[in-house]
């Protein structure tokens, strides 16, 4: 994306596909004209809706729509503003948006009306990234959190940590004023539990946005297990259809299957995975390592057997400090089986169990992935974070060994740092990064 020109952008704000209704917006400096072109009023009225026919350049009726004009700077972008309803479906929005092209707009680039509020003053740097994380939220704690911070809620978790920071730099320049007359006003102990106190304030921030890995496909859940333990029949019965074939025949699945599903709160990428064994062949092999691979990125791992899937677990080391549910499958045949505390109990082929499985993978999901205080919302954001953390960090392994300027330099780098996060910025591969991964019409 280029640098700004005050030219008028045109887009659909809503999905494509089949619905009751699309949306259409236009930005731009000044849009009487062409409102008065599209309805036929001048000096339009600010936020009214106006129903009327919105005919072709030919002179067609395309759609009956409702035009709403936002009057600058009092509209979303700090622009004129017009919104256009019109019915659901990709044809006729298509048609509209292609006519109001030939009026004079242009087709929007992603991101480009946030990218035009921002550059107008009228968000800031975060509030972009909240909306795009309550877009995409996979969880309601992903969106509550993203609109606390569009209001705000990173900006006042920063400022504890500024408050912090400046109150060390204070008593550090206190004294690097008064160098001459050997005044102290703080203690190496002292100075250290200082540094501490920022350190976990900057590491609590850092672990609240562990959640932004899920913004896309949800938590990953994995079915691992040996061969024919029914971890197919268990995806298939987890989803409701029948998605992957079914075999009595070792090693018919050889690579791994995703769906998404949705459970309860929760948006979930179930993957039902190759039967991990010794194998045979190289083929045999394959299939296992693609398992591995998946264990390595799931969340949570489902460790399906017909006898003693806490025994298979000790196979795989890749498991380690993942959430895991310990299933036993096959109750319809197996009638030995016994309903223990460590393991649930299920028959895929009688749907037995599979209610119980979903709501502890909903409690699991519940209490781990997902902090209901958490208003960091880009993983910009995080990573900024991050690099400040490890400047606080390595004063705190070094302190003793520097002097109270470097100390100082390092903590007001520090605040450069979280100045960044919500600061301002005309810097082109910032905005870029930020907006590139937005939708056209947002």
């Amino acid at each position: 994306m280029g640098p700004y020109i005050k030219d008028n952008i045109v887009a659909l704000a809503t999905p494509i596909g089949f619905g009751a209704l699309a949306v259409i917006r236009v930005s731009g400096q000044s849009l009487n004209t062409l409102f008065n072109k599209v309805t036929g009023y001048k000096n339009p009225r600010p936020r009214y809706a106006y129903f009327k026919k919105f005919y072709s350049s030919d002179g067609d009726v395309l759609d009956n729509v409702l035009i709403t004009y936002f009057k600058g700077p009092q509209s979303y972008t700090g622009e004129d503003v017009i919104e256009i309803s019109c019915h659901g479906g990709s044809i006729i929005s298509s048609m509209i948006i292609e006519e109001l092209v030939l009026a004079g707009c242009r087709h929007a680039e992603p991101g480009e009306f946030s990218r035009r509020a921002y550059l107008n003053g009228k968000i800031n740097i975060t509030q972009p990234e909240s909306i795009d994380l309550i877009i995409r939220s996979t969880h309601k704690n992903q969106a509550k959190n993203g609109m606390l911070s569009f209001e705000g809620g990173i900006k006042e978790d920063l400022i504890k940590v500024e408050s912090a920071i400046y109150s060390l730099l204070e008593i550090i320049e206190h004294e690097l004023d008064f160098t001459d007359e050997e005044i102290t006003h703080t203690t190496q102990e002292e100075m250290n539990n200082s540094l501490n106190n920022i350190l976990k304030l900057f590491t609590s921030l850092m672990k609240s946005g562990g959640h932004l890995n899920k913004i896309n496909g949800g938590l990953r859940v994995c079915i691992v297990g040996q061969p024919n333990v029914g971890k197919s029949s268990l995806f298939n019965s987890i989803l409701g259809y029948d998605k992957v074939v079914v075999s009595d025949q070792r090693g018919t699945t050889r690579d791994s299957i995703e769906a998404q599903l949705v459970v309860g709160e929760f948006l979930f990428t179930l993957i039902d995975t190759a039967g991990y064994w010794e194998g045979k062949d190289d083929l045999d092999r394959l299939g296992i390592e693609k398992t591995i691979e998946v264990v390595k990125t799931c969340d949570i791992a489902i460790i399906l057997d017909d006898k003693n899937p806490e025994s298979f677990q000790m196979k795989i080391p890749e498991i380690e400090n993942k959430k895991i549910i310990n299933v036993i499958s096959k109750a319809d045949i197996n009638k030995k089986i016994k309903k223990g505390e460590d393991a649930l109990i299920v028959s895929s082929k009688k749907g037995v169990g599979i209610d119980e499985l979903l709501t502890h993978l909903s409690t699991i999901a519940s209490n781990n992935f997902f902090p209901e205080n958490s208003h960091i919302t880009s993983f910009r954001q995080l990573a900024l974070i991050k690099k400040a953390r490890m400047s606080v960090l390595e004063l705190v392994d070094c302190a003793s060994a520097l002097d109270m300027v470097q100390i100082s330099s390092s903590l007001r780098n520090c605040l450069d740092i979280i100045g960044e996060i919500v600061g301002k910025t005309d810097n082109e591969k910032v905005l870029n990064k930020i907006f590139q991964g937005f939708c056209v019409g947002k």
